[in-house]
């Protein structure tokens, strides 16, 4: 079960908040990634929660009771998770009688999710087609057939000699894959997707180099490599401290700043290594300062 913090619950379906947000490990680690201006969009989908918009791990939790103690035995592994947004009101009231009350109080936060999640259409052969488009759809990213093999999948397992299910049930309608993805696939972006295929086979002396992972990670629909190309776009705004790039919202056009290194992002000015942004007792301007150096400045540090 999935007990993250010192008083964070297992799931309960009939508790919508099983985490305290000022102590989960798990809720703290999501929030590092999550882009600027989500709960702004959040707020705009449903106003009628202006106040009580929270991030949750619910959904996310739910799933991991499902996979069993040995994931907390992959501990070189990542999990690659997402972030889902409250249904907004005109969702909801065009969705099916059905449905309604599921979307309006139960999907109704910031919510740390599974990878990706959909419904399947009509004409796809089999679960697995559908999970295979959804996971490209919602976040961008392709594993080929090979790969999603439940023969490949068990071997994997066996050989990390862990216990792990291929698939789930979640509850009569839903189904769940866990894909489990080796370190030597092939992996390269094309058009906006990044795709992992089997190993090429390749000589290992004549193997390039691997892209880092940094640079492949995905920010505003785009991979970091991508945005640091791009940075021209900026040049006439401020220099920016060593590791930190500009970063275009898809959702609304606003720019913000994201750190290659620790993969964090903000709307607020980054300030170098050993500055703070303070305000002043007597005047109440901001300035910032570096005790190191013992050196103040109304300006923004680049340096």
């Amino acid at each position: 079960s999935c007990n993250c913090g010192p008083s964070c619950e297992r799931f309960d379906a009939s508790k919508v908040e099983p985490c305290d947000v000022t102590t989960c490990p798990l809720l703290k680690m999501a929030a590092l990634g999550l882009e600027p201006g989500m709960f702004e969009l959040a707020r705009r989908l449903r106003p009628d929660l202006e106040g009580q918009l929270k991030l949750r791990a619910y959904h996310f939790k739910q799933a991991v009771e499902q996979l069993g103690p040995d994931l907390a035995r992959l501990g070189d592994f990542y999990c690659l998770a997402s972030i889902t947004l409250p249904y907004g009101m005109h969702e909801i009231e065009a969705a099916p009688a059905a449905d309604r009350e599921a979307m309006e109080l139960l999907r109704c936060q910031v919510d740390l999710d599974v990878s990706s999640e959909g419904r399947s259409r009509e004409g796809e052969a089999s679960l697995d087609v559908t999970a295979r488009r959804v996971l490209m759809e919602g976040i961008g990213v392709h594993v080929t057939e090979k790969i999603w093999d439940e023969g490949v999948q068990t071997r994997l397992r066996k050989a990390l000699g862990v216990d792990l299910p291929v698939k789930y049930f979640d509850g009569p309608h839903a189904k769940g894959f866990v894909l489990l993805l080796p370190s030597d696939l092939s992996a390269e972006v094309h058009d906006g997707i990044l795709r992992f295929s089997e190993p090429t086979g390749r000589p290992a002396t004549r193997r390039s180099a691997p892209p880092s992972s940094a640079d492949s990670a995905m920010v505003a629909g785009k991979t970091v490599a991508d945005w640091k190309a791009s940075q021209d776009e900026f040049k006439d705004l401020p220099k920016l401290p060593t590791d930190w790039i500009r970063v275009k919202s898809r959702s609304s056009g606003d720019v913000y700043f994201y750190n290659t290194r620790t993969r964090t992002s903000t709307f607020d000015f980054p300030l170098p290594p050993g500055w703070t942004k303070e305000k002043s007792k007597s005047t109440g301007k901001v300035y910032y300062f570096n005790a190191k150096r013992r050196q103040s400045s109304y300006e923004i540090p680049t340096e």
